[in-house]
């Protein structure tokens, strides 16, 4: 706690006690002159008051000043753990891209051939299907002509 102390009245101060003269037990005076040294003033305890406040507004000045500090440092800190973190995913990403890229072009292309393979045995499937009905239609024609035959 490295707090000043605070007095209730500014006559407490080190200052104040080096200014007011030592007790002369001889004068008979002595107490009439020191509190118009003092200067004694009826206001003087709303003056502490004001200085007590102020006094406690600068401890909560430093402490808010502290935790500011203490949450500017939490976010760097935060912040610097995040990027090493984003630059570690970056790297790890970078790694499964290189050996990601290559199976995923392999596969394209195992894909790619396949379609063509596919396209080919239709398209043949296809010559096959025409001759088949040109060869059927022919046979339609044959029996048609054969039964119109002896239908007459």
């Amino acid at each position: 706690m490295d707090q000043p102390i605070t007095f209730l009245f500014p006559s407490q101060s080190k200052e104040c006690r080096q200014s007011v003269p030592q007790y002369d037990s001889t004068d008979d005076c002595y107490f009439m002159g020191t509190f118009a040294e003092i200067q004694f003033d009826p206001d003087e305890e709303n003056i502490a008051f004001d200085v007590m406040i102020k006094s406690e507004e600068l401890i909560l000045h430093e402490a808010i000043d502290l935790v500011d500090k203490n949450n500017e440092l939490r976010v760097k800190f935060q912040t610097s753990s995040l990027n090493n973190e984003l630059k570690e995913l970056r790297t790890v990403s970078k790694e499964i891209h290189v050996l990601f890229v290559p199976d995923v072009k392999t596969t394209c292309e195992n894909v790619n051939l396949k379609i063509e393979e596919l396209g080919v045995d239709m398209a043949k499937e296809i010559l096959a299907l025409g001759h088949n009905y040109s060869s059927l239609h022919s046979k339609v024609d044959i029996i048609v002509d054969v039964v119109t035959k002896v239908v007459e």
